[in-house]
């Protein structure tokens, strides 16, 4: 019904209609602020209270780009694939076998065009996972083995969980670290990635940080790991992709990345399309590469 609403009061006003589609593609184009410009602009041709919010959440997130592109790492690519976005996660370098199928018996509804499976190792003893509440927001759960049984899944704290999607949380092998994606934290639009970090004083996970540029994109990223070898960071992203594939990126594992900030655009551009160095020599297929397949 909102979107119904929202795609109606847009309809009746052209012009706001416009500059927010300018400003979507310049967003899309990491041109962050000629976007703040656009949704400024779309924002005072605005006529109700609709058009208005959903402006400013566009804005928002421009201008989270903005400040973001003055921390940007630049890892080293060593390849990159396109998958079909049905069984993309096949080809992770994680255990045979243990994906679920959406409809599962953790997430009964399904419903996101991402998230079409549950990573559940059979030999875990923590479960966390995405699934939609009573308002269908997907929002990421709980569950322990204790005694012979799995606890009832509980909501994860308030810190990681938003009135947006949350989807796809992995957790490192040593249980340290939690990286998911988010549309509803601080981010840039689309998926952002992020992780929160163990805190052993509370006894909880930590405010979580977005990854920045390049993992996180005004695109679609998702489904991040670091390989338990230590060699590789792998996510993947509908960057460049159709809407019926997604590229699965693997990276040199960079555990204290150098930030710099990048103010052309041209170059963040570059730095956001993650081109591999073509070096064959830096690619351990065994390591980053799943047993379901290469890819083409």
């Amino acid at each position: 019904l909102f979107r119904s609403c929202f795609h109606s009061a847009f309809a009746q006003n052209p012009e706001a209609e416009a500059l927010l589609a300018s400003g979507d593609a310049y967003c899309r184009g990491y041109s962050f602020q000629e976007a703040v410009d656009a949704y400024r602009q779309a924002m005072a041709a605005a006529s109700d209270t609709t058009q208005k919010s959903a402006i400013g959440e566009k804005l928002l997130k421009a201008q989270n780009g903005l400040s973001m592109a003055g921390f940007c790492s630049q890892p080293t690519v060593v390849d990159r694939r396109r998958f079909s976005l049905e069984d993309f996660f096949l080809y992770y370098p994680l255990e045979d076998r243990s994906w679920r199928a959406v409809p599962n018996q953790l997430d009964s509804v399904g419903g996101n065009r991402f998230e079409t499976a549950v990573y559940f190792p059979s030999d875990a003893a923590h479960m966390y996972y995405s699934a939609p509440d009573e308002d269908g927001i997907r929002n990421m759960y709980q569950t322990h083995y204790k005694d012979s049984v799995w606890t009832a899944p509980e909501l994860i704290n308030e810190q990681l969980t938003t009135t947006s999607d949350e989807i796809f949380p992995l957790v490192s092998p040593d249980g340290k670290h939690l990286y998911f994606s988010s549309e509803g934290l601080y981010g840039m639009g689309g998926y952002d990635l992020y992780v929160s970090r163990w805190n052993e004083e509370t006894g909880d996970w930590d405010v979580p940080e977005n990854l920045g540029f390049p993992y996180s994109s005004p695109y679609d990223d998702f489904l991040f790991m670091n390989t338990p070898d230590g060699k590789y960071s792998i996510f993947s992203s509908n960057r460049g992709c159709g809407a019926d594939s997604v590229c699965i990126y693997v990276l040199e594992y960079d555990g204290m990345p150098v930030r710099k900030t990048i103010d052309d655009v041209a170059e963040l551009r570059e730095l956001c399309r993650l081109t591999p160095t073509g070096d064959k020599t830096r690619f351990d297929n065994g390591s980053a590469v799943g047993n379901a397949g290469s890819g083409d």
